[in-house]
């Protein structure tokens, strides 16, 4: 009778362990999912020569870091401003799809479910970056920056699923 009732405790305690680090996850991926979109609507309406700047600069940074530690990157096809910004999107993107896939983990039960849900939301929030990018002088849509988009968000959704 005792083993049982010390059972029953254990099992308890460990569903109020998983139900509280399950509450703490949730309240940390949302904080870190808000401050990812945040960070992507700071950067989408920066004018063109702010964003360009900040791309150019990017550049440069990887260049002189390449260089110190004696990176050959020019042969790269990808090492172009142009396309450092296009990458800039899949690491804005990722945080987001990490981000909100582990919360929608949070609240749904199905993995499955939570990873679609994630991919729904992400690419409706592309999308309506994509338009508000619109809005801003010397900016336009771009299909191109929502397929880094893509694979940024994918990739976080992905992860998330491994690591939920």
């Amino acid at each position: 009778m005792c083993a049982n009732s010390d059972n029953n405790k254990n099992e308890i305690e460990n569903q109020k362990s998983k139900s509280t680090g399950r509450k703490i996850a949730l309240v940390i991926s949302l904080v870190f999912c808000v401050l990812s979109i945040v960070l992507i609507v700071f950067l989408t309406t920066q004018d063109s020569d702010d964003s360009l700047s900040l791309s150019q600069g990017l550049y440069y940074w990887i260049a002189g870091y390449a260089i110190l530690n004696q990176i050959d990157l020019s042969g790269s096809w990808w090492f172009t401003p142009t396309y450092v910004r296009r990458f800039a999107h899949c690491a804005e993107f990722f945080a987001l799809g990490l981000t909100s896939d582990i919360f929608f983990n949070c609240v749904m039960e199905n993995r499955k479910k939570a990873g679609i849900t994630t991919t729904i939301v992400c690419f409706s929030f592309s999308l309506a970056d994509e338009f508000l990018k619109t809005e801003v002088p010397g900016r336009e849509f771009d299909i191109v920056d929502m397929a880094f988009d893509f694979a940024g968000y994918f990739a976080g959704v992905i992860v998330g699923t491994i690591i939920g």
